[in-house]
């Protein structure tokens, strides 16, 4: 395993759980277990993603309706410890069958270097990294969508 800190998101393709798939048949239980030991043996964890539940529809209707959470942050526990601010939510549009996740990252930053900074909360100085998010297999900076 490495000792440096690790963030991995994307489409993977494998749910952790039945409760992360909604209609159709279940996933194998073998199938499950194959992606948590993988994650296990390299030290990731699923990182919280807030918003709706499921990131992938097959877009049909009624009984035929599949839903999964496919797409997914997963961090080492040393990323956590650098970055315990960061949150991630889907949105709720899309032109794909994938809803886009996003990763807010609130790094700590010495009082010393908090120039422009939010000084009002004492002792604690937060500053946004570049926002960037996922979708599609497209980077967009969302600085220029003005998302808060």
């Amino acid at each position: 395993m490495s000792t440096l800190p690790w963030l991995c998101f994307g489409d993977f393709n494998a749910i952790l759980d039945q409760g992360e798939k909604k209609g159709g048949l279940p996933k194998p239980s073998y199938l499950i277990q194959g992606f948590r030991e993988a994650l296990e043996d390299a030290g990731l964890l699923d990182f919280p993603l807030g918003g709706y539940g499921f990131t992938y529809d097959n877009g049909r209707k009624g009984d035929a309706c599949v839903e999964k959470k496919l797409d997914r942050f997963l961090t080492s526990s040393l990323w956590r410890q650098k970055f315990p601010l960061a949150t991630s939510t889907t949105f709720d549009f899309s032109s794909s069958d994938h809803l886009p996740i996003f990763m807010r990252i609130k790094a700590w930053i010495p009082r010393a270097q908090a120039a422009n900074s939010d000084l009002r909360t004492p002792g604690l100085v937060t500053q946004d990294a570049d926002p960037w998010f996922w979708t599609a297999g497209r980077s967009v900076e969302l600085r220029s969508w003005n998302i808060n």
